[in-house]
């Protein structure tokens, strides 16, 4: 960063405009490559301000599609598609095919985003039409890649395995490993679901052997989850708890460095925040101290003026007292001002040791659990062969799911808490984004020999976040499945009630004891009790739920008898 400020430095000093553009877009990159797409973003608006000042605006097209790439990113959906589309016309008025064909798979991403699947089709392949024009063998393969995993998503299996295994063809002439990898994992999936384990487990290892070479460790954590799920599948246990323990390791490792980096950034907001508000209160007080000293000035010339002319001076008088009257009404908002932000700034304080207390309180117990289980691991490395081994397992995996979804849960809340959760509703269906959360959760209830009916059928198109909903049927879903005990009935409903649609969770479980139903959705006292298989949680998710759905303009309650089970329920407007 020292650098690029000095290159800037230079730049400006010798007035080169071209060399600024190029510095700019060169640090967008850099920033996009980080993930700080705020940043990019910043520096891609720089860039293509400054051409619109030269000759230089022929190449503006790549710039917009910059923008409209970290636009993309940061779920901007429409401002994203108004750049692209302006790219696509700037690049083709100056013949540059390459730009229009990126910014065609940015349109058919956003499409995808909207669950327009047919016109994202049609986006990606205008772009590889425009590719293969240009003989660019990488572009051509990276979308064919898109194009196949949109089939895998629409559950056109055969067309899906054609482009992939065609983009497959040409990154292996390119040589690009992590792109293969890509490719590998996705012909896998597409085995899994034509029931074929043991292709997919080839598929699986090959692209895993491609991603320890040259890939990312995150990609790598995929590759052994889903060899994990394949030989869980063919009950071939001992290499899926092989796997899964290569996988929770790995993660364990992304997810500290990441809550190292999460942490160190909340507290440098925090610290700016705070230093922010001080800076402002001095900034106020001294306006208070002026405004006062200019009013004993103003109170002086008028005794002067009212000692050398008395009929004057008390004209003078009469007016100076009413400008006092109205500066003091200045003082006044001032001060009252000064209090709100003196709560706000308490109340910042009070968030952050709140968050902190919890994540110090509910992370210590399951963490202590897997401890305790990898100690005895440790001193009986035989143990997983015996019936007791299988059940210590069972009880690792119930320990492990339970700590994820609270890491989850609190990383949501801690967004919420702080007004830095990304709000964008757009039109869909709920009967998808319930079905994705019942695949996620179809484990679990096998686990428990658990009835887990999905009753959602197409209706009508409601308007809400799909990450904010999403997070209110899992946590239901998950839910319901932990107080229900083995053989016992979940079932998901989804009905037309009026101008809302109405989705019901309902499950055969333990139900809520009369004396803790008035503490669900408190978050002064959140809820919590041990499921039906030792699964332990923190009652933050409820509150998440109610938070959500209040944000999505929808309803959220429950009936609950003990013993007997309870039914979650909560409503979206419909478009």
């Amino acid at each position: 960063k020292e650098y690029y400020n000095l290159a800037a430095e230079k730049f400006n000093k010798s007035n080169s405009t071209l060399g600024l553009i190029s510095l700019y877009n060169h640090l967008g990159i850099l920033n996009q490559s980080l993930g700080k797409y705020h940043d990019a973003l910043s520096n891609f608006q720089n860039a293509y301000s400054l051409m619109q000042t030269t000759n230089y605006n022929k190449k503006s097209a790549i710039c917009l599609k910059n923008i409209g790439a970290m636009h993309y990113k940061l779920k901007n959906y429409q401002t994203a598609q108004d750049y692209c589309e302006q790219s696509i016309k700037i690049a083709t008025a100056n013949n540059q095919q390459s730009t229009a064909a990126k910014s065609l798979i940015i349109l058919g991403n956003i499409a995808i985003e909207h669950l327009n699947y047919d016109l994202a089709l049609q986006n990606y392949f205008n772009a590889l039409s425009i590719l293969k024009t240009q003989n660019d063998l990488s572009g051509i393969a990276s979308c064919e890649i898109n194009i196949g995993n949109l089939y895998i998503r629409k559950r056109e299996f055969g067309p899906g395995l054609k482009f992939t295994e065609s983009a497959f063809e040409k990154f292996e002439k390119l040589n690009d490993k992590p792109s293969m990898s890509v490719c590998l994992n996705s012909m896998g999936i597409i085995s899994v679901r034509k029931n074929n384990i043991s292709l997919a487990i080839s598929f699986f290892e090959r692209s895993l052997i491609l991603q320890k070479e040259s890939g990312s460790q995150k990609q790598i954590t995929t590759m052994y989850k889903n060899l994990s799920d394949a030989y869980s599948l063919i009950q071939n246990y001992e290499e899926a708890y092989l796997n899964l323990k290569n996988y929770t390791q790995l993660h364990d490792s992304i997810f500290n460095a990441e809550k190292h980096r999460t942490i160190a950034e909340l507290e440098t907001k925090y610290k700016t925040e705070r230093n922010k508000k001080t800076i402002e209160l001095q900034q106020a007080e001294i306006a208070r101290q002026k405004t006062e000293k200019e009013l004993l000035i103003v109170f002086i010339i008028s005794m002067v003026i009212a000692i050398n002319a008395l009929a004057w001076g008390f004209f003078q008088k009469q007016k100076a007292n009413k400008e006092s009257q109205k500066q003091k009404a200045e003082i006044s908002e001032k001060n009252k001002l000064l209090e709100v932000q003196k709560k706000e700034l308490q109340s910042t304080n009070a968030t952050k040791d709140k968050m902190f207390s919890i994540i110090a309180h509910d992370l210590r117990g399951p963490i202590g659990s897997l401890k305790s289980f990898v100690d005895l691991l440790a001193d009986n490395n035989k143990i997983l062969e015996t019936p007791r081994g299988i059940k210590y397992l069972s009880t690792f995996q119930n320990s492990a799911n339970s700590t994820f979804t609270l890491l989850d849960n609190l990383l949501f809340w801690a967004k919420s808490q702080q007004g830095s959760m990304d709000f964008h509703p757009t039109e869909q269906s709920i009967k998808e984004i319930i079905e994705e959360n019942h695949d996620l959760l179809v484990p679990l209830a096998r686990q428990k020999e658990i009835d887990f009916i999905i009753k959602a059928v197409n209706g009508n198109l409601a308007r809400f976040d799909k990450t904010m909903i999403g997070i209110v049927v899992r946590n239901l879903m998950a839910n319901a499945l932990k107080f229900t005990p083995s053989k016992g009935t979940v079932e998901v409903i989804t009905n037309l009630l009026g101008k809302e649609i109405l989705i019901t969770v309902k499950d055969t479980g333990l139900g809520i004891p009369l004396k803790n139903q008035d503490k669900i959705f408190d978050e002064e006292t959140p809820y919590s009790t041990i499921g039906t298989g030792n699964e332990k949680g923190s009652g933050l998710g409820l509150i998440l739920c109610k938070e959500f759905v209040t944000k999505n303009n929808g309803r959220i309650w429950f009936n609950s008898s003990p013993g007997k089970g309870s039914e979650f329920c909560f409503t979206i407007p419909i478009t």
